[in-house]
Parts: structure tokens; C-alpha cells; sequence
């Protein structure tokens, strides 16, 4: 599996879990309202007993139809509080919500006749819980749970409607409302998988973009576009040696899942330092401490950072280190226009850096550090290889190597 196509299936993933962790508290917020309205009609049931009710011997059966009920609910969201999920719930919980009231409602139908139906105004409570019952739906956060949800309170309004023969002019307006409420149910849902999208994306952007271009892009999007900006930071450049070599014996995909640890471990240097990946270059990359965020003590940021690559490297082994390390100004910003953008740092600073990378080979270190770089940090673990001639200028310029 090529790097790509493994962070795809991490962000998919990601997604999925997003979803499934939220719909789960949502679950047991529902279950928990559930359960506190069952002890409501549990409640109101024994004073319409208490008080005498026309109701008559309705109220008994639908009191332990409820107390049946109200257990349900409540050993559901014991489950839930535990932390328990199925992907059954979803199907399981709007259908016994379903059985439970049309058995309620309909014991009543049975047992007092339709005028008394009528009389109260039954079938207002019925439109009730439909329209309930299809925004919990949108609790569950998914297109499907939405439309069983809607479909089976379409169908208890309908079965009840048509036993007490109201006139479809009704009974239409009724309908409408009913899917006003679904199609709200589902703009809900759409919000909140759109929200959870639109994070994961963010996500994915912090590992192209430094943080902090990150987080003030995600404040005012315009600040990528905004005037490049002159600061004093430090450059490091590495470049793998011996990859060509081990590199023509094996296949491309084998090379890039190669690349991806290598470079991904240094990478994770960088980061723990403090410092920014501007590019990879194949074997290569391009790294900045100080910048897009000026730092005081970047060059020593660098000069750590450094020592901890060639560690990595040496533990990962088939291939050594060339890193070169200078410090001075660089422009931050953006670089192109139009259909293409790149956020990168540009300077002489970048340039001498990737010259001292080269000028590694003919001195036979791992490390060139220049003359402003090393008098930024301590004297301790460095080493004065001299003044060398760096190609494309003319003076030559003292540098140093780690012990």
C-alpha cells in the first residue's frame, strides 16, 4: 500500500469513527429523554386511574405497556453509558419506538372506540410522535437512519388517519408537514457530515501547510495571499546517500514506500524541534527553524535537529546523511499564482545551505554547519573544518561539522 492510498484510508476511516462516536452520544441522549418521558406517562397513567378516567380498563394495559417500556429505554441507555455500540441500534431503536406506541395508541383505539379518538384529538399525538420520531433521525447521522425513521412515522400517521377515516385534505396537510420535518432531518445531518468533512480536510491540510499558516488561513483565508514577509532563520538541507545506488535494484513502489519512513522520520525531527518541512525533493528535503514564525534560538533548533536525523538515519541504515545548515535572511510567502500556489521560504540563505549539503561529499562529514549558524549556538560537539569554497561565489566561507 503506497503512502497516499494508506493516508486515504486513514481519513476515510477517520471520518467513519467521527460519525459513529457522535451518533452514539446522540444515541443515548435520546435514550435518556426516552426513558424520562416513559416515567412521565407512567405517572400520568396512574392519575387517570387514581382520578377516575373514561379511559376504564384502557389504563391498566397501557400503564404495563409503558413500565415495559421505560425498562427498554432504560437498560438501553445503561448500554450506551457503558460505552457499548452496535451497528444494529440505528435499525433496532425507531422500530420498537414504533411497536410500543402503535400497541399504545391502538389499545386505546380498541378499548374506548373511534368517537373517543376523536374526542381527544388522538391523532394530534400520533402526528407528534411521527414528526419526533423522524428528527431522531437526524440524531443518528446518516441519510438511511433519517428516511426509516420518517418512513415509519409516515406509516403510523397514515394507518391511524385512514382508521378514523379522516378527509385526505387533512390527512395531505398533515403528510406535508411530516415531510417538511424529514427534509430538515436531513439538512441536519448533511450540516454535520459536511462539519465532519469539512475537519477531517483541515486535518489533511496540517500536514501540507506549517501550523501557523494553517491556523491563520483558518482565521481569515485571505492571509495566504498575504506580502511576503523578510525574517532571520535557519535553513537545513538533506540529501540521502547511496539512495540512487540501492534505488536501481528496486521497484518504484518500493522505492516511495522506502522514501515515505525515511522521510518521514525526519519529518518528525523537524517537528519535535520546533522547525518546519518546506519540500521534499525525492531523496532530498528542505527544512526552516525560525520561520514561517521567527524563533530566538533557531539555530540551535537546527544544529539538535541535525544531530537527531543522522541517529535516525543510522538506525534505519542502507543509506547515510548529507545535511548541510546555514542561517541568515529569507523571504517567506507565496510562491506562483494563478491555478497553482506554493507556500515556501527563497533566499541566499535556502541556496548556501544546499551548497554546503554538496560540499559534504568532498569533505567527507555528514554535516556542514556555516560560520553565522555555529556562532549562534554552543561551542560544544561542533568542530572547525575550515574555510571552503562554496560553488557560485567567490569568498570562501568558514564552516564547521558535529562531534
Amino acid at each position: 500500500m503506497t503512502g497516499a492510498e494508506s493516508l486515504r484510508g486513514e481519513l476515510a476511516a477517520s471520518i467513519d469513527r467521527t460519525l459513529v462516536a457522535e451518533a452514539r452520544r446522540n444515541e443515548l441522549t435520546i435514550a435518556l429523554v426516552r426513558f424520562a418521558t416513559a416515567l412521565g406517562m407512567i405517572g400520568f397513567e396512574i392519575w387517570l386511574f387514581v382520578g377516575g378516567s373514561k379511559l376504564d380498563g384502557a389504563i391498566v394495559p397501557a400503564a404495563g405497556l409503558t413500565i415495559g417500556f421505560a425498562v427498554w429505554a432504560g437498560v438501553l441507555a445503561a448500554y450506551l453509558r457503558q460505552g457499548r455500540w452496535s451497528p444494529v441500534i440505528p435499525w433496532l431503536v425507531p422500530c420498537v419506538d414504533l411497536v410500543y406506541f402503535a400497541m399504545r395508541q391502538g389499545l386505546s383505539f380498541a378499548m374506548v372506540g373511534v368517537a373517543h379518538f376523536k374526542d381527544v384529538q388522538d391523532l394530534t399525538t400520533v402526528l407528534g410522535f411521527a414528526a419526533v420520531l423522524t428528527l431522531t433521525g437526524a440524531y443518528r447521522l446518516s441519510q438511511r437512519s433519517v428516511a426509516l425513521a420518517a418512513g415509519l412515522g409516515f406509516a403510523i400517521y397514515v394507518v391511524f388517519a385512514a382508521l378514523i377515516e379522516l378527509h385526505p385534505f387533512f390527512a395531505l396537510i398533515h403528510l406535508l408537514l411530516l415531510g417538511a420535518m424529514a427534509g430538515a432531518a436531513t439538512g441536519l445531518t448533511a450540516i454535520v457530515q459536511r462539519a465532519v468533512h469539512g475537519e477531517v480536510t483541515r486535518l489533511t491540510l496540517a500536514r501540507l501547510l506549517p501550523a501557523p499558516v494553517l491556523e491563520a488561513a483558518d482565521a481569515d483565508p485571505l492571509a495566504l495571499l498575504a506580502e511576503p514577509r523578510s525574517l532571520e532563520a535557519t535553513v537545513v538541507v538533506t540529501d540521502l546517500r547511496g539512495f540512487t545506488h540501492w534505488a536501481e535494484h528496486r521497484t518504484p513502489l518500493e522505492v516511495l514506500a522506502f522514501l515515505n519512513t525515511v522521510q518521514g522520520a525526519l519529518a518528525e525531527v523537524v517537528h519535535r524541534h520546533g522547525g518546519t518541512v518546506d519540500k521534499f525533493m525525492g531523496d532530498g528535503m528542505l527544512a526552516v527553524f525560525g520561520a514561517p514564525e521567527p524563533c530566538a534560538d533557531h539555530a540551535l533548533r537546527a544544529v539538535s535537529a541535525a544531530r537527531e536525523m543522522l541517529g535516525v538515519v543510522e538506525r534505519i541504515g542502507t543509506v547515510q546523511l548529507g545535511i548541510g545548515i546555514h542561517s541568515g535572511e529569507l523571504v517567506v510567502g507565496c510562491l506562483g499564482s494563478g491555478v497553482r500556489m506554493e507556500f515556501t521560504v527563497l533566499g541566499d540563505t535556502v541556496n548556501m545551505a544546499s551548497r554546503l549539503e554538496a560540499a559534504t561529499k568532498e569533505h567527507g562529514v555528514p554535516v556542514l554547519v556555516s560560520g553565522p549558524t555555529a556562532a549562534q549556538v554552543p561551542p560544544d560537539g561542533m568542530r572547525r573544518v575550515g574555510e571552503v569554497a562554496i560553488r557560485g561565489r567567490d569568498a570562501h566561507i568558514e564552516v564547521f561539522t558535529l562531534v
